[in-house]
């Protein structure tokens, strides 16, 4: 990851808000690879505020698609299903 925090880095530098934000969303992958599910959401919701605001559809559109991974990911799915309605999951599921 250290060459994307470095292409952040020059994107900051030269205020390009776009490229910025497809680097969140790249670093935002490989926190969700790693099992930072936190840190993945996080530069998801960062990166989908610009794109939206930028105009860049369809950028906006694959962030959506990638924050809907982050929410299916099994290890949140039992977390989800508890806080959403107070219900636990059965064991074995």
């Amino acid at each position: 990851m250290p060459w994307l925090k470095e292409s952040l880095d020059i994107f900051e530098k030269a205020n390009a808000p776009l490229a910025i934000a497809m680097v969140w969303s790249e670093l935002a992958g490989c926190h969700l690879g790693l099992g930072d599910d936190g840190k993945a959401m996080e530069l998801f919701r960062r990166a989908e505020r610009v794109t939206y605001e930028c105009g860049a559809v369809h950028n906006h559109q694959v962030i959506l698609a990638n924050i809907g991974n982050v929410y299916l990911q099994p290890r949140l799915l039992h977390s989800n299903l508890v806080l959403s309605t107070g219900a636990r999951p059965r064991a074995g599921d």
